[in-house]
């Protein structure tokens, strides 16, 4: 399990309104293979899906749209960003921010 390999485990929680509204703002990016625009209905195709698929067990009842299950992530060492980080990049990278420099300080 890759996730055994990092010393910090951050999850950065989103809902399925901010995953949308944000994947849509883009016009794209560049990648090594060079610009990448999605495709028309990729959010609900392949990026909506995938991120329920791989941290459903990070909730209870495996609802990502529901309360996170605090003891399963606890459990993986997994700290969880809190909900005002999800609407507020700046709150989300001071958090972090704030973990790592925690660990490090440990270290």
């Amino acid at each position: 399990n890759i996730r055994e390999l990092f010393d910090v485990k951050l999850f950065l929680r989103t809902s399925y309104k901010t995953a949308k509204t944000r994947r849509e703002a883009r016009s794209g990016y560049v990648t090594l293979e060079g610009f990448w625009e999605d495709p028309p209905g990729y959010v609900d195709k392949v990026v909506w899906p995938n991120y329920v698929e791989d941290h459903a067990f990070l909730f209870k009842n495996g609802d990502v749209e529901e309360a996170v299950d605090g003891p399963a992530c606890e459990s993986l060492g997994i700290r969880v960003m809190p909900q005002s980080g999800e609407e507020n990049m700046t709150k989300c990278l001071e958090w972090a921010y704030a973990v790592v420099e925690e660990a490090l300080d440990d270290i």
